[in-house]
């Protein structure tokens, strides 16, 4: 069943997960939505942010160096070597809001970093894993 499917049918209960929204998460079956925050940025920022997380309330993220074309220039570093990263942190939609504000904020202006938010269903498992931390 696919999302559009789900809504239609009932089944899909809608709780403001939202970054701003009320802080629920939603269930779909044996699933539960939480947040994935994605960032890509300068790879030399990642110590930094990385403590920036932490203190933000995320309890855990993956992170490894990406290539790619887009918004942002990306230059060669001194071996000649992109020296960009992407990095996901799944967590709550509260956590979500305050990752997204940090990256947006001044301290990032003069930096290519590009930060979104989707919606991620995981077993309840996971989500319990996320949320009690």
């Amino acid at each position: 069943m696919n999302q559009r499917d789900a809504n239609q049918s009932g089944t899909h209960q809608s709780t403001g997960n939202q970054p701003g929204g009320s802080g629920h998460f939603a269930a779909i079956g044996a699933h539960i939505e939480i947040q994935a925050v994605r960032i890509i940025c300068d790879i030399v920022l990642k110590e930094d942010l990385l403590k920036h997380l932490k203190s933000l309330g995320a309890t855990g993220w993956t992170w490894w160096p990406v290539h790619g074309k887009g918004e942002h220039v990306t230059e060669p570093g001194m071996f000649g070597e992109l020296q960009r990263m992407y990095l996901e942190v799944w967590c709550t939609p509260a956590v979500a809001e305050k990752i997204f504000v940090y990256c947006n904020s001044s301290h990032f202006e003069s930096v290519g970093m590009t930060v979104g938010i989707s919606p991620l269903f995981v077993s309840k498992q996971t989500a319990a894993h996320v949320c009690r931390h």
